[in-house]
């Protein structure tokens, strides 16, 4: 059938991947989640390294407007998304999540950053529920322009797929409440916020977010504080460099063995 074929390309695709894990020197994983993933099907553990995929985040650091370290929290919370509006990033369920927030009383804002085909799905739900001035599509915005949003709002939110902008939250201090993403997220959630179990899961975003909201002011600045701790300590370009060298000269020293 076609599901019967559909699951052996997929088996078959997984061992043509494992082979070539298998037959590399060495291998230089993303996150975590691979490096355990590819000792278990066999691999030496000293011929993997882990890369913790980043940006330039010193820079960020260094070029911030203002200081985001110990941020208040004393007003009302502006959780952020910035990203493409595609399926994939599930903000649609954010969306809805933080509509039945405000619907129960909460003081809150979403500001939405990025375009994509759902825009208009989402500004159309906006619109109708006629909540224009609490949730804000700002549109794609690029280098200095996003700035501001990190360096103003009060919690990065990522719904669904997605890595990267998480490490440049993180580098404003930010809490974080994330899916797995790519899967090297879950490398960067530990006490600077909440790891989502699905992906678009509306009821779970809006729980999480009410957790929140619920901390004293005193936590949600721990949490900040944390975020960027975390990424000082894993997800530095300067890691990430380091281990690419590590692991080239790993491989050098086999070949030379041999």
């Amino acid at each position: 059938t076609r599901d019967d074929l559909k699951s052996f390309l997929v088996r078959f695709r997984q061992s043509l991947i494992d082979r070539t894990y298998k037959m590399a020197t060495t291998c230089i994983c993303y996150g975590t989640h691979l490096r355990d993933y590819i000792i278990g099907i066999g691999k030496n553990p000293k011929d993997v390294y882990v890369a913790q995929n980043t940006i330039n985040i010193e820079k960020l650091i260094d070029n911030r407007s203002v200081s985001c370290s110990n941020r208040n929290f004393n007003h009302p919370i502006h959780f952020l998304y910035v990203g493409a509006l595609i399926h994939r990033k599930f903000v649609m369920p954010a969306v809805e999540a933080v509509a039945e927030l405000i619907n129960e009383g909460r003081d809150i804002y979403f500001d939405i950053v990025g375009r994509g085909e759902e825009y208009s799905g989402l500004k159309e739900y906006i619109d109708i529920h006629q909540l224009t001035e609490r949730i804000v599509l700002h549109g794609a915005k690029h280098g200095d322009e996003v700035k501001p949003f990190f360096e103003n709002c009060d919690v990065f939110v990522l719904p669904g797929t997605g890595g990267l902008a998480i490490n440049e939250a993180m580098a404003y201090s930010m809490p974080i409440i994330s899916t797995t993403g790519d899967d090297t997220v879950p490398d960067l959630i530990d006490g600077n916020g909440y790891l989502l179990k699905s992906f678009g899961d509306k009821t779970e975003i809006k729980k999480v977010m009410s957790d929140f909201m619920e901390l004293p002011d005193g936590e949600k600045t721990k949490m900040g504080n944390r975020s960027e701790q975390i990424l000082r300590a894993k997800a530095t370009l300067d890691n990430m460099t380091n281990q690419h060298i590590l692991a080239v000269e790993r491989a050098i020293e086999i070949r030379r063995s041999k």
